[in-house]
C-alpha cells in the first residue's frame, strides 16, 4: 500500500490510498453447465490481453502472383471434341478418347456436358462402337 503524506500550512495529515481492486475472474455455471464471465470480469480479462499497437512503418510482404498459363495452341479440348464429331459420319468414343487423351467416362461427362447446350446424338453400331455425332 502506498501512502500519500499531504501538507496544508495549518495542519499535516498522511493517509492511505485504497487499494487497487484486484479482479478475481469467477464463473457462475448456468443450468446447462456453460461458463459466463460477469461484464467487469469480461472487461477486466479484455484488458489484460490488450496487445500493443502496431508501428506503422512496417511494410507488407509482396504477395506472391499466379504463374499465367502459357499461350495453348489455339484449340481447346472442347473445340477439338466439336470438331470431331460435327464431322458427316461424327466421331467414335475411341477416337475422342486419342483426340484429348482423356479416359471414357471423362469423354461422355464432356459429351453429356455440350449436349446441353449443342444437339449430340449418341448411335451405337453393330459392332458395338460409340459414336456420337452434332
Amino acid at each position: 500500500m502506498k501512502t500519500i503524506t499531504t501538507t496544508t500550512p495549518t495542519e499535516a495529515t498522511t493517509t492511505e490510498a485504497p487499494a487497487a481492486p484486484t479482479t478475481t475472474l469467477v464463473a457462475a455455471k448456468t443450468a446447462k453447465g456453460s461458463k459466463h464471465l460477469r461484464a467487469s470480469e469480461k472487461a477486466a480479462r479484455t484488458a489484460a490481453k490488450a496487445k500493443p499497437a502496431k508501428t506503422a512503418g512496417k511494410a507488407k510482404p509482396a504477395k506472391a502472383t499466379k504463374a499465367t498459363k502459357p499461350a495453348t495452341s489455339g484449340t481447346s479440348k472442347k473445340e477439338a471434341i466439336l470438331a470431331l464429331i460435327s464431322r458427316k459420319n461424327g466421331a467414335t468414343l475411341e477416337e475422342i478418347m486419342a483426340a484429348t487423351g482423356w479416359q471414357k467416362h471423362s469423354v461422355r461427362g464432356a459429351i453429356a456436358t455440350m449436349g446441353k447446350t449443342t444437339k449430340i446424338v449418341s448411335s451405337k453400331s453393330e459392332a458395338g462402337a460409340r459414336t456420337y455425332k452434332a
